[in-house]
């Protein structure tokens, strides 16, 4: 008789037990909605303009739109009054996770005092908010300055190591130079960024980069580990640093790229930069004519070389002759390229062409292996391969020779000008 009691009184608590533990269990179609927040939690502006971004956890099957409200109170900057907004709300757009809007200075309110704005993130419909659901913007006075990079876009070939440079500015436009060495903080930007440190990329000499006193630049360097697909792009930010704000290049993206591929039927456009040598004054209708009747073929790789075969009707024969032979890489050198008012260094790649005349003239031969740099770019919208000849030694009174006489190295070359000369891809 107890034990027949024992056990309903034990089957009743089961009873009791079981709603418990099924009232637990979750809705068969309760939803996880997308998580939003900042991307940063703390933005520097002197002037000009700054993009503000959020992110989700996971890409939304519709638009979001997420509704801002700016603090208001002291030391609080007043919307339209210091600053303005592009937007009053991020959106996400469906299968995307990234949304921005621009906060701007208005330049009359810059004054002696910092101040700042607080945008906060609004609930709605379609998505949940994250802990970081608000971000803060300095809005630095006019004593401020400014920090930008160099370069906005660069390339960097597998293997090389390249160095880069910071630079800072007053908010007029003119150098500032730090009173005490300064050191600023590299970040990298892991939502834009698909390269991997370590794997990828490494910084050679760590994040830092220092400003000496008295100076406005400070470098560091990057080298290319291993290039892969959709693991080639690297995008670099300097920290939010008190009493500096990102200027025009607030970041630099940086191209892992395999070497160029020379391979390939090539027709002449013609030589690109004979503006140059006028200004040295040579008579520029005695130069070199090129065009769609000379080709150049390349056939195999930088590893192996390149069977390299030349069919030229104009006078650069003169130089490379008709004969096919094997060239070689040699290696990634740095040349000054002039862009209208503008130099900056590019790279290129030396190869190493046997046969080669280097008086370039059909009057005096002097036949050896020659450097000749080539890369590939884009001109007019078309793949272009450039040929940069500058192991050239002009014979007296022809094309070039009243540079090569004032050559920097005093060997009598084209060094301090080369002539570059442009092919367009037919195969």
């Amino acid at each position: 008789m107890k034990k027949a009691a024992f056990r309903f009184l034990s089957y009743l608590m089961l009873l009791a037990f079981v709603p418990a533990l099924t009232s637990c269990d979750p809705e068969p179609d309760q939803v996880t909605l997308p998580q939003v927040s900042v991307v940063k939690s703390h933005y520097n502006l002197a002037n000009g303009s700054i993009e503000v971004s959020v992110k989700c956890d996971v890409a939304p099957a519709a638009d979001l739109k997420i509704p801002v409200r700016i603090a208001t109170g002291e030391g609080m900057g007043k919307e339209g009054t210091d600053f303005t907004l592009s937007a009053q709300e991020f959106v996400i757009k469906a299968g995307e996770q990234m949304g921005s809007i621009t906060v701007t200075r208005i330049p009359a309110s810059i004054g002696d005092n910092d101040a700042k704005a607080v945008i906060n993130l609004e609930n709605g419909n379609g998505y949940t908010l994250g802990l970081t659901n608000y971000c803060e913007v300095a809005l630095l006075s006019k004593n401020s300055n400014i920090v930008n990079f160099i370069d906005k876009a660069v390339n960097l070939y597998d293997g090389d190591t390249a160095s880069f440079e910071i630079e800072l500015r007053k908010q007029t436009g003119s150098t500032y130079s730090t009173p005490a060495e300064t050191t600023f903080q590299l970040e990298v930007d892991t939502d834009l960024s698909t390269a991997v440190e370590g794997k990828n990329f490494q910084f050679t000499d760590g994040k830092n980069v220092v400003v000496a006193a008295k100076k406005s630049k400070g470098s560091f360097s990057v080298k290319c580990l291993k290039v892969e697909e959709g693991k080639d792009k690297l995008v670099l930010r300097v920290a939010d640093q008190a009493g500096f704000a990102p200027g025009a290049n607030a970041t630099i993206t940086i191209s892992l790229k395999a070497f160029d591929n020379f391979t390939g039927k090539w027709e002449g456009l013609g030589v690109q930069n004979l503006t140059d040598f006028a200004l040295w004054g040579e008579d520029t209708s005695t130069a070199p004519v090129v065009d769609k009747n000379d080709v150049l073929v390349f056939e195999g790789s930088h590893e192996k070389g390149y069977t390299f075969t030349p069919t030229l009707k104009s006078n650069l024969k003169n130089y490379f002759g008709s004969d096919s032979r094997t060239v070689k890489y040699s290696k990634l050198v740095e040349r000054m390229y002039v862009y209208g008012i503008s130099m900056k260094m590019e790279k290129i790649f030396e190869m190493l062409v046997p046969g080669v005349n280097v008086k370039f003239s059909a009057s005096a031969t002097d036949k050896k292996e020659a450097k000749v740099y080539f890369r590939i770019i884009e001109f007019d919208g078309k793949e272009t391969l450039e040929c940069s000849i500058e192991d050239w030694y002009p014979v007296k009174g022809e094309f070039g020779a009243s540079i090569a006489e004032w050559s920097s190295d005093g060997s009598g070359s084209m060094i301090d000008q080369p002539l570059r000369i442009y092919f367009t891809r037919v195969k």
